[in-house]
């Protein structure tokens, strides 16, 4: 192996000088690379050289894709339940916590609150909330101090299979 290259690899230099020029700037504990051919910049990239590389799975699924099936056969049972309320629940599918059936926010994971739930079904706050209040007397959504959780008897969770 060439010298220069093997000093960078090893961080004694900065730069690697060739065909090809590769450089380093340090900023905290981050690393900016900079590849260059011929003078011009090809490729740049922020590196963690500390970062730990796992291949370790999520345990709550076995690193298997999470998903959350709907019991069709309890639903059936509330044949009372208006189109709202089931497409209510249709288009919080995806907002439902896979460990808990708390409805909460995909990107921040807090549970959503009325104002969120009006804005992603698209419909105004006191049609929301009278579908809500339905889904309760149905005892298909329940309210508690972390927020408001599908019931467990309409939600079940598991992990798909190795494709």
């Amino acid at each position: 192996m060439d010298k220069s290259i093997s000093d960078y690899l090893s961080g004694f230099t900065n730069v690697c000088e060739g065909k090809f020029t590769i450089g380093r700037e340090k900023s905290g504990k981050n690393e900016f690379i900079i590849i260059k051919l011929d003078g011009q910049e090809v490729y740049s990239f922020w590196h963690n050289p500390n970062k730990k590389v796992t291949n370790k799975k999520p345990k709550h699924t076995g690193g298997k894709k999470s998903y959350i099936m709907l019991m069709i056969e309890e639903l059936k049972k509330h044949e009372n339940l208006s189109l709202e309320a089931q497409g209510f629940i249709y288009k919080m599918l995806t907002h439902i916590q896979w460990n808990s059936t708390l409805i909460i926010d995909t990107r921040n994971k807090k549970p959503l609150v009325i104002d969120e739930m009006v804005t992603i079904l698209g419909i105004g706050r006191n049609k929301t909330l009278s579908i809500i209040k339905e889904l309760k007397a149905a005892d298909l959504l329940v309210k508690d101090k972390d927020g408001y959780k599908v019931s467990p008897n309409l939600m079940q969770k598991g992990g798909a299979k190795h494709e």
